[in-house]
Parts: C-alpha cells; sequence; structure tokens
C-alpha cells in the first residue's frame, strides 16, 4: 500500500506473503488516515489496551504508530 500526503510525503507499507490485513479508512471529521483493525469506539479502546504507542516520541503532529506488546510488530497507525 502506498500513500501519498500533501505536497509528495508518501509512507510505503508491504507485508510479507501478501496485502494488508486491514483496509485504510480516511476520517475527513478528524481529518485523518487510521490503518488499524477496529471499526467502533469499544474496539478502539481496547485495541489502544492491548498496544503501546509511539505518541510520546513522535515530532509535533499527533501522529501516532502502535504496536503489539509481545512481537514488537507494527499493527495500526494514526496519521493526522
Amino acid at each position: 500500500m502506498k500513500l501519498t500526503l500533501d505536497d509528495g510525503w508518501t509512507a510505503t507499507v508491504t507485508v510479507p506473503g501478501g496485502p494488508l490485513r486491514v483496509t485504510p479508512r480516511f476520517d475527513f471529521r478528524d481529518f485523518c488516515v487510521r490503518v488499524a483493525p477496529y471499526a467502533d469506539v469499544d474496539e478502539r479502546g481496547r485495541f489502544l489496551l492491548d498496544t503501546f504507542g509511539s505518541g510520546p516520541w513522535l515530532w509535533d503532529a499527533p501522529d501516532e504508530l502502535r504496536f503489539d506488546p509481545a512481537g514488537r510488530e507494527l499493527v495500526g497507525a494514526e496519521l493526522q
């Protein structure tokens, strides 16, 4: 998957052995792209409790990457 944001900023995600398991969602109300397995507020709460994120360590934008605590694999992203 390749996302193009703003003026030429791109992000390319590849998954060994096949396509992404999650379809990216565009949230026009909050102006962000979410790539995560949750579908509603309750599922998002459980997802946030079951993962750890990069929010405190990223630049000044509210982007966040979420990781599985056991395998340390990327399991979700929110890009604003």
